[in-house]
């Protein structure tokens, strides 16, 4: 049994990716699972368990453009699949479903229509569902009845020991308690105050007695540097601008993780971290919540929000109130609360 899994991107959605990579192998346990997803991505990819061998896709170089990306498939129809799992369902995805042979096919259907009146129509009862229970839908198709299984990301040893001599050259040593912030996201929009992001942290480490992290991409180096600075007398950890496969042997050594709506929280999740995600022009009942008893997503719940599917709307507000209503205050209440939950749950 032949399966191919496909998932592009983005980096969140490819680590939820994971729950039902690993109920596919449950259903077929001695079936070979091959993986598609942007070649960026392939650190996290390999850290999926289960997956036989991952087949990268560049987007922006090699396979740039229709005419490349039918070269892709053309190398693909190489392999003779028994089933094709569509994770993604745009017209990358299709072409793939359409031009590649396999007795059976299914694909998610991203309920968008829901999702479309919570953002037009700002119509809060309306419950699209949570992204694992649309992936698991499409499990159904194929005969699969498993429950929803919580996203998973293997840690390779080598990783864990590098993140060990990292975070000791910055004296941050195994027995420390290690607090994470992420204050970054892929669009602006999303992206809680530096300030409060700072102020949370100063709290915690106080509270905690706790050494802090702070997550940020290449892009990101100035933001978490500018919140580093504004921690007094903490001397935080900047790490921005790290290998994936680093972010997640670096995120597995916090005890929480604070962040925005972003692809860190859920693979924190995926590494069984606590997480306080902060929820702002997206809404938690969008379905991108971080998945498990241990997280909590924060909204503050304004008439205008959702405004944005993905965070790429500008505030028409001029003044992100569903950003500003959430306070550093309730940001560390409400991981006291978790932690405590943590302990509890542990012992």
């Amino acid at each position: 049994m032949r399966i191919l899994v496909v998932r592009f991107s983005s980096l969140g959605d490819l680590v939820l990716t994971s729950s039902p990579v690993k109920s596919l192998h449950q259903a077929f346990p001695e079936g070979e699972i091959f993986l598609l997803t942007k070649s960026k991505y392939q650190e996290i990819a390999a850290g999926i368990p289960f997956v036989s061998q991952i087949i990268s896709f560049d987007s922006e170089l090699k396979h740039k453009g229709i005419a490349c990306f039918f070269k892709l498939i053309k190398g693909l129809r190489t392999n003779s699949f028994d089933i094709i799992v569509d994770l993604h369902s745009n017209w990358r995805s299709f072409l793939v479903r359409k031009f590649l042979s396999a007795p059976h096919k299914v694909k998610y259907h991203k309920r968008s229509w829901a999702r479309f009146l919570m953002v037009h129509l700002k119509s809060l009862k309306i419950k699209p569902k949570h992204t694992l229970e649309l992936y698991n839908s499409a499990l159904r198709k194929l005969g699969i009845s498993s429950t929803i299984l919580p996203p998973l990301l293997n840690l390779k040893k080598e990783d864990s020991a590098w993140a060990v001599d990292y975070l000791k050259e910055r004296k941050v040593f195994p027995g420390d308690y290690l607090v994470g912030l992420s204050p970054g996201a892929k669009w602006e929009t999303k992206r809680w105050d530096k300030e409060k992001f700072a102020e949370t942290g100063q709290i915690l480490a106080e509270k905690l007695n706790a050494k802090i992290i702070i997550f940020g991409d290449e892009k990101e180096k100035e933001l978490v540097s500018q919140i580093a600075e504004s921690l007094k007398g903490q001397n935080p950890i900047v790490a921005a601008g790290l290998k994936l496969n680093q972010l997640v042997a670096l995120i597995d050594r916090c005890k929480i993780l604070v962040s925005n709506d972003s692809g860190l929280m859920h693979i924190a999740t995926a590494r069984n971290v606590p997480v306080v995600a902060i929820f702002g022009p997206t809404h938690p009942k969008l379905g991108f919540t971080p998945f498990g008893e241990k997280s909590i997503a924060l909204s503050a719940n304004v008439k205008c929000s959702p405004c944005s599917l993905h965070g790429q709307t500008p505030c028409h507000q001029k003044s992100r109130f569903c950003m500003d209503f959430i306070s550093p205050q309730k940001v560390v209440e409400e991981s006291l609360k978790i932690l405590s939950t943590a302990v509890k749950l542990t012992a």
